[in-house]
């Protein structure tokens, strides 16, 4: 990919969730990526497919970990949800 990951920050909650990342999502539909959220404050643009999960799924796959039998995983923001829909036990916090 041309790009690992953007990072916007603003403190202005509003502007970023109504303003900023319906054009954010527009623009990551044009160029196969995705926008997530961590935290009111920060919007995320990833390639598409760059997760958590996958970065998860890998690390299992190197120690022999079955992810869907044997994989706890804590998530507290919207970037999580893939890593905890994929786990044994996914808790949201």
């Amino acid at each position: 990919p041309l790009m690992h990951k953007l990072l916007l920050m603003d403190d202005d909650v509003e502007l970023l969730a109504k303003t900023v990342r319906p054009k954010l999502e527009a623009l990551a539909e044009e160029y196969d990526a995705c926008v997530t959220m961590a935290l009111p404050t920060m919007l995320e643009w990833l390639p598409r497919g760059c997760s958590k999960a996958l970065g998860v799924a890998k690390v299992c796959e190197a120690l022999d970990i079955n992810m869907e039998t044997e994989l706890l995983a804590l998530g507290d923001a919207e970037n999580d949800s893939e890593m905890l829909e994929q786990s044994a036990i996914g808790v949201a916090m």
